[in-house]
């Protein structure tokens, strides 16, 4: 996917279309080469949201009080989002469960969007992919979030780094009151709501949930509250709803809000880094070389000195770079100019240089001149087409720098190691560039904001 296509993705996320929604969640959930570049596009229009957690015991009726919540959600007038986070196998990664079949009928509302995700390995109940989609909603203009997470008791605490409110869902029946007293799945709660109150034990499992606040020691402002619903008769959502609004409201003031969101960031960095370890441990630890595991059958080492034996290869690639590319210096700096003609005359009458080369590439939609200084160069970029690189980066910044060019002597093995050093290419493979060259540009945002320009010279 080109950054064209990227930017018209990102136009059809904000308009709300939904099949933007959906191809933008795979690409984030499939780790797609462009992924990156479209949740910096997002980023910027990220935060209007309210984000809502919903999570509990499996059959504590957590699907049937989201659906009730979100029709009652558009009676009101407000778009919403819902994310359904699902188990998934740990052979194929394809979720157990599937899409919510209970929301089925909302699906041609154009005001709501529903999509169920992977946890993929996930510890904690959430897919690592969860930021991501929270982000595509968000700068679709959803007004509330939901994020309804699999059921698997208090390992849910993840929810708690990713929601602005988090609603606990209790059911009379599954232990209850054993899960209430254990110091986990309740201290994530800003609402614990026993669900199908209607049945027998229901009045229990509020007392436990009420003792269990009791003893907690306080944890924040506004303080989480116990309430009742019944979603299958669809009593008490509008007022969980209210509640969870009002406490929108109050957490804002209070600082609350600020603080949870702190907490989704560092969670989110926390995951890409985890991310990038684990691939290189994958690669690593491949079932194409098991020389590691023959050595630890054989007691010579042990998981933790092999785990402190892969923690220092990382470091060492990561920071002094165990396969260094042979950079054999700066080849030239590209300056985007509107006219080169009169560009030239600065440079050539005006510092008295002379131009080497020029040339005109239509398929780019450039003119170009290189300008030799020293051993490097100045290359002048004049677009022919607006709608080219040069073009759109003149119309949004002017006229200037627009990169810095490094020759390299193999292009293709340099490509490589950046790969796996985890950096984001804007070229994957090389491509050829002016007077004879091989090209590939390294994308600015893992370069502290540099474009960067790897060129060989092709000989003869």
């Amino acid at each position: 996917m080109t950054q064209r296509t990227v930017e018209d993705l990102l136009v059809d996320i904000r308009e709300g279309k939904a099949g933007a929604l959906a191809r933008a969640i795979s690409m984030i959930e499939d780790e797609e080469t462009d992924a990156g570049d479209l949740l910096e596009a997002l980023h910027p229009h990220t935060g209007g949201s309210h984000v809502v957690g919903i999570t509990g015991p499996p059959g504590s009726g957590k699907s049937t009080l989201t659906d009730r919540m979100v029709k009652r959600l558009r009676t009101r007038g407000d778009t919403v989002g819902v994310i359904a986070v699902d188990p998934t196998s740990p052979f194929s990664g394809g979720a157990l469960l599937g899409d919510r079949t209970r929301m089925g009928d909302l699906a041609t509302d154009r005001g709501v969007f529903i999509r169920s995700m992977g946890t993929r390995g996930s510890l904690g109940g959430l897919s690592r992919a969860v930021y991501g989609a929270i982000k595509v909603l968000e700068a679709s203009g959803k007004d509330i979030v939901l994020v309804e997470t699999v059921g698997v008791g208090q390992s849910e605490v993840d929810i708690a780094r990713v929601a602005d409110t988090v609603v606990v869902v209790f059911v009379p029946g599954l232990g209850d009151d054993v899960q209430a007293i254990k110091a986990g799945i309740t201290e994530i709660g800003d609402f614990l709501v026993v669900n199908k109150s209607d049945l027998p034990g229901a009045a229990r499992v509020e007392s436990v949930l009420e003792s269990s606040l009791n003893l907690a020691p306080p944890r924040h402002d506004p303080e989480p509250r116990i309430t009742t619903t019944s979603a299958e008769r669809d009593e008490g959502v509008e007022g969980l709803l209210e509640m969870i609004r009002e406490h929108r409201r109050l957490a804002a003031e209070s600082g609350l809000l600020t603080v949870r969101r702190r907490m989704r960031a560092r969670a989110e960095i926390a995951a890409i880094l985890a991310r990038r370890v684990s691939r290189s441990t994958e690669r690593w630890l491949s079932d194409d070389d098991d020389e590691w595991y023959k050595n630890l059958c054989a007691g010579d080492v042990t998981p933790g000195g092999i785990a402190e034996m892969l923690w220092q290869q990382l470091l060492r690639e990561e920071y002094e770079g165990e396969y260094t590319m042979k950079i054999k210096g700066k080849h030239h700096l590209g300056i985007a100019v509107e006219n080169i003609e009169e560009a030239m005359n600065i440079y050539c009458h005006g510092l008295g240089l002379e131009v080497a080369e020029r040339e005109e590439l239509p398929e780019r939609g450039l003119r170009v001149a290189m300008i030799p200084l020293g051993e490097s160069s100045i290359e002048l970029l004049e677009p022919t087409d607006p709608e080219s690189t040069i073009g759109r980066f003149i119309e949004k910044r002017g006229p200037g720098i627009h990169h810095l060019a490094i020759e390299v002597e193999d292009i293709d093995a340099s490509l490589e190691r950046i790969k796996e050093a985890g950096l984001r290419l804007i070229d994957e493979v090389a491509r050829p560039g002016v007077g004879g060259t091989r090209v590939a540009f390294l994308h600015p945002k893992d370069t502290g904001g540099v474009l960067l320009e790897l060129v060989e010279r092709v000989e003869g």
